[in-house]
């Protein structure tokens, strides 16, 4: 190994050696092992920066990655220096890390890697042993405590009970959703995959959840279970529909951007009048979530964030590869929907903006999701198929895909290939036609980068 680490890619060489989950079939792959030793030791190796600012730390099935960016640009709008954390990344690995929005230079994530480089290689059980994600999210920590944030907002990975992020003291707990997802690591019904994300629940601290027996939310055994968790721990309880609302989005230009408009009201303030240059219903609740944990915050003093400063910063905010138009002609929309939770709001937002519009949709997913399930979600919009293979060792075979498509009278092309595949898609399409690339995290950051690299643009009607 090269020392002292002095770049990115010294880095990325370095944490070759680690397990990343992120790379592997979830079947078997050794979740119920894990624990919070190792993290532990390695912020304790960096002097436990993540002690050093409050935290706000967002779980949940669906909608924790746009939640979190949305309390991050709150935050920012009030004047906080915050820091970002969330996975997997779209294209660069620095992505993951942010404060005020900029990434982490490549130097100093090689830089904060090289303090506890001995660890790359500890003796003892895999178990015990650092992965690639508990090396990033103590990466992330220390970050903040250099850059000196006042707060940081924490993407669970998975789960929640042994996700590395585990260790912060946060000041506010965020279950967002609650769908059957990862479900040989996290158990196979909707209680006992919220009883794992509310293993982020701490004594005392409130708990902010968007679960509210519904199907977008998550049923109501789900949300007992949340109940359950924050009793033992003491912690209060504010849920979706009975603490805080959120009112029917309805399509509206914000700035000359397709958009969204509603409403949310919370146990603190009467109404707010929101309006998000995003797509879909589904971004109004994770908004109104995002506003729930900041009355938490402004509740207790944490905070001073005015209501002029949370419509300001959803009114701007982007959320990259969130049902994100990245190309007008055809209006290509990319998304990183790959469950059948995500993929069901990805349906609802088609139809609210482009209820008689059908899509050639390109399609790639992980070899251990349920493709069937996740094309369902949008399956009314779909004129043809192009099955491609997401940029992942994690990818299914686009041939493998082929037999679980719901409708097997639809037309399908397979190429391999994902930019040859929109490139075929686009041309399928026409000028005034629309393309959707879906299915896959991986699949959406490398469609993006080469589409908007290639000058795409947001879009209205």
């Amino acid at each position: 190994m090269k020392l002292p680490l002095a770049t990115l890619d010294d880095a990325l060489a370095a944490l070759s050696v680690c397990t990343d989950y992120e790379k592997m079939a979830r079947t078997g792959h050794g979740y119920a092992r894990l624990d919070l030793s190792t993290i532990e030791r390695l912020v304790r190796r960096l002097g436990d920066p993540h002690l050093d600012y409050r935290v706000v730390h967002v779980a949940g099935t669906k909608g924790k990655g746009s939640t979190t960016r949305l309390v991050a640009r709150i935050l920012e709008a009030a004047g906080e220096r915050v820091g970002e954390y969330t996975s997997p990344h779209l294209v660069r690995l620095t992505e993951r890390i942010r404060v005020r929005g900029a990434e982490i230079p490549g130097e100093a994530v090689a830089a904060i890697l090289s303090r506890v480089t001995d660890e790359l290689h500890s003796d003892g059980a895999d178990a015990n042993r650092p992965t690639f994600f508990d090396f990033m999210t103590a990466i992330a920590f220390a970050r903040f405590a250099d850059e000196r944030v006042t707060t940081a907002v924490v993407e669970v990975g998975m789960g929640g009970r042994l996700d590395s992020t585990n260790v912060v003291g946060p000041d506010v707990s965020v279950i967002t959703s609650i769908s059957l997802d990862h479900t040989e690591a996290l158990g196979d019904t909707h209680a006992a995959i919220a009883a794992e994300k509310a293993g982020i629940v701490k004594p005392g601290v409130p708990v902010v959840t968007g679960v509210d027996g519904t199907f977008e939310g998550g049923p109501a055994e789900a949300l007992e279970a949340i109940r359950a968790a924050a009793k033992a721990k003491g912690a209060p309880v504010h849920a979706m529909r009975e603490d805080f609302h959120v009112g029917p989005a309805e399509p509206a230009d914000v700035d000359g951007r397709a958009g969204i408009r509603f409403t949310v009201s919370t146990w603190r303030t009467p109404i707010l009048e929101i309006e998000m240059p995003v797509l879909g219903a589904h971004q109004a609740r994770n908004a109104a979530v995002a506003i729930a944990a900041i009355e938490v915050l402004r509740e207790s003093g944490a905070v001073s964030v005015s209501d002029d400063a949370i419509v300001a910063a959803l009114r701007d905010v982007e959320l990259p590869a969130r049902m994100e138009i990245v190309a007008s002609s055809p209006l290509t929309i990319v998304d990183t929907a790959h469950n059948d939770g995500s993929s069901h709001a990805a349906g609802e937002a088609l139809a609210l903006h482009f209820p008689n519009r059908e899509a050639v949709v390109c399609f790639g997913c992980a070899k251990d999701k349920d493709a069937g399930q996740i094309a369902m979600g949008f399956l009314p919009f779909v004129r043809e198929w192009i099955l491609t293979r997401a940029p992942s060792p994690r990818a299914a075979l686009p041939e493998d895909l082929v037999d679980e498509l719901p409708d097997p009278t639809q037309p399908v092309t397979i190429v391999p290939d994902p930019l040859e595949a929109v490139r075929l898609a686009t041309r399928r399409a026409g000028p005034r036609g629309m393309v959707l690339v879906i299915g896959s995290f991986y699949l959406a950051g490398a469609v993006r980068e080469s589409l908007v690299a290639r000058g795409g643009r947001k879009w209205r009607e």
